[in-house]
């Protein structure tokens, strides 16, 4: 993967689970790590391969492998204002050099669905 690709800085999040005095439970994301990535609506073929795998999924997001955290479907990136929720996260060839992250696309920090 070449570095210039990656042109985009987003924020991983990791869910925190509370549950309230009165046994509400909710959820609340942190912010572990800032990273590059590539971040493309998903169309044609690549569209229709995504759907295989995660039938939600409107992005492909690129990251590097990184030892120090885990991404999984619990995890979501933000890219300003924009949130996407990982649907599926694959490590391509099983070469531990990148992620693809098949995600759904949301507005807003409150979470807002958009298009669905």
């Amino acid at each position: 993967m070449q570095a210039g690709k990656l042109r985009h800085r987003v924020t991983i999040q990791q869910p925190i689970r509370t549950v309230s005095a009165s046994g509400e439970e909710t959820v609340e994301y942190y912010d572990e790590r800032y990273t590059q990535a590539s971040i493309n609506a998903l169309n044609g073929s690549a569209a229709e391969r995504s759907r295989q795998l995660s039938p939600e999924a409107s992005h492909l997001i690129r990251i590097r492998v990184n030892k120090n955290f885990t991404v999984t479907t619990m995890t979501r990136v933000k890219f300003g204002s924009q949130i996407y929720d990982i649907k599926f996260a694959e490590d391509v060839m099983e070469r531990g050099i990148y992620l693809e992250l098949h995600a759904a696309q949301y507005r807003g920090a409150d979470g807002d669905k958009t298009g669905y």
